[in-house]
């Protein structure tokens, strides 16, 4: 009899402990704010997104009204484990049931997975969302808010949903509304009663979401030797291609030529420059910009080679074809390596 009393009082222990050793708030939402598209202008829209937390097994659930595109069900996934990783938890254990409300027709691209990796971290850290705030960002690798956009529409939906504060990638804040308008976007919100707020990161989106200070340990990077070495030897085989490329090519020399064709010159200027920015950064050791300089210029060395070739618009077709087969061969040596 003792046995099973003791039994039932440990089981209800269990259950109304696990919650605050666990931490996790079970369900929130936050405001999204989404586009549309009508007789051939966008639209600004609210939008909404729900995140129920279940004991599970690490899943994800999306389901949108109305459809989705598969890119909101992917980025949906990778938002919650970005979330999962800023938080340091384990969300081996739990189910994440996701829902967005949008009237703005079908769901589509990653402009929401900034949201919803603030409402997963928020909710995962018991902490309260603004409920008169929205965000608009994608997230990417290294916990950054990237660009998405129609921005001046979806600021605009804010305002005549009065919505108070919109949060918005910090890339595109100093934006001019358009050519003729030196407005950017944080003054043309407050023009419409919106205080726009720049955010760079996922912390700083959590902060201006629930008002608690996102602080991580600032942890020194280690690059390895196998790394540097290995992009030692990328950077210097790309830089080396671009030259070879445009070994027996020279637009520059205008001897004898009654026309020049400024798109070739354009190119070979544009290749020959990077080139150089990618041997000075290969100079001082900054082998990953060097790679990334290099690889510019080979692109730019091959659009030259292209436009030389004056190619029909058949033969445009068919080396188009020839490009996207050699293109799937190679993904699929890669994944089977």
């Amino acid at each position: 009899m003792k046995k099973g009393v003791i039994s039932l009082i440990l089981l209800v222990l269990v259950f109304v402990i696990a919650p605050a050793v666990l931490g996790v708030t079970s369900t929130g939402h936050i405001k999204l704010l989404a586009v549309y598209q009508e007789e051939g202008e966008f639209h600004g829209s609210p939008a909404d997104v729900q995140l129920e937390i279940k004991q599970g097994s690490g899943r994800v659930f999306l389901e949108t009204i109305p459809l989705s595109k598969v890119d909101t069900q992917i980025s949906t996934r990778f938002a919650k484990e970005i979330a999962c990783k800023y938080a340091e938890f384990d969300c081996s254990s739990y189910d994440f049931f996701y829902t967005i409300k949008s009237p703005a027709g079908i769901v589509g691209g990653p402009s929401a997975g900034g949201a919803i990796s603030a409402l997963t971290v928020a909710l995962l850290r018991d902490l309260n969302v603004d409920q008169d705030a929205a965000m608009t960002g994608t997230i990417n690798s290294g916990e950054l808010i990237g660009p998405v956009g129609s921005l001046k529409e979806k600021i605009e939906a804010a305002g005549e949903a009065e919505i108070t504060t919109v949060l918005v990638p910090a890339v595109q804040a100093a934006a001019m509304m358009d050519s003729e308008n030196s407005t950017d976007l944080v003054e043309y919100g407050l023009s419409l009663g919106v205080e726009v707020v720049p955010v760079s990161t996922l912390g700083e989106s959590v902060e201006a979401l629930t008002g608690v200070e996102m602080t991580q340990e600032e942890l020194d990077i280690v690059v390895p030797e196998s790394y540097t070495g290995l992009m030692e030897a990328v950077a210097g085989e790309l830089c080396d291609r671009t030259s070879e490329l445009l070994e027996d090519i020279d637009v520059f020399d205008l001897e004898g030529k009654k026309t020049v064709d400024f798109d070739t010159v354009r190119a070979q200027q544009d290749a020959l420059n990077l080139t150089g920015k990618g041997l000075k950064a290969f100079e001082r050791g900054d082998t990953y910009s060097a790679a990334s300089y290099c690889f510019g210029a080979n692109v730019k060395a091959h659009t030259l080679l292209y436009l030389l070739q004056n190619m029909s618009e058949a033969e445009k077709a068919e080396e188009y074809s020839r490009l996207l087969s050699e293109i799937d061969d190679f993904d699929k040596l890669t994944e089977s390596r």
